[in-house]
């Protein structure tokens, strides 16, 4: 799919798929060249390659594009952006949601049932700010963690039940959904 069909996907954009496949670069893309746009970067990862990783994206974005590193409330970072008009890349939302649950993780197994409460909270703020959204172009990164058997460590379990759950929320709310597969897109919704 070239360039300029992805610019032309309608907004939201949910862009899915396995860690690694393109789906960063791919939101560049969707995104285009518009300005303002406001990139909210969710990494806490403390790795030179990923680091690496980041400044490579960093470095292909226009000049006019503002980054946010490792916002808590990815929430009110979304609606600011919005109110003041630009464009929005969240890279990645389950990046954000991994790092809300680790800051949870002391409380685990023990209190399973308000951790995942609390964290899907997190995630009812972010998705009642895009229901309010309508005119804001917003492309939202996050990963598929699904597939294979059911991890044996309660937090991981967690993990993979809170993104599935809340990943499938998103696309419901979106208006474009993108599967990216070794680096080639795949549009399984556009509405």
């Amino acid at each position: 799919m070239t360039s300029k069909l992805l610019n032309k996907l309608p907004s939201p954009v949910l862009i899915t798929g396995p860690a690694f496949s393109g789906k960063s670069s791919l939101a560049q893309q969707i995104m285009g060249p518009r300005e303002p746009v406001t990139v909210i970067g969710t990494s806490t990862i403390d790795s030179v390659l990923i680091k690496s990783r980041i400044n490579t994206l960093k470095g292909q974005r226009p000049g006019g594009w503002q980054t946010i590193d490792h916002p808590n409330d990815v929430a009110a970072e979304l609606a600011n952006a919005v109110q003041l008009g630009h464009g929005v890349l969240l890279d990645s939302f389950s990046l954000w949601l991994a790092h809300r649950l680790f800051q949870q993780a002391a409380r685990l197994p023990q209190e399973e049932s308000q951790v995942a409460e609390q964290v899907n909270t997190d995630i009812e703020e972010v998705i009642k700010v895009l229901k309010k959204t309508t005119d804001a172009r917003i492309v939202i990164v996050t990963a598929e963690a699904g597939a294979g058997p059911s991890p044996d460590r309660p937090a991981e379990r967690l993990f993979r039940m809170l993104l599935g759950t809340a990943n499938c929320r998103l696309a419901a709310l979106c208006h474009s959904v993108i599967d990216v597969r070794c680096g080639i897109p795949i549009v399984i919704k556009e509405s």
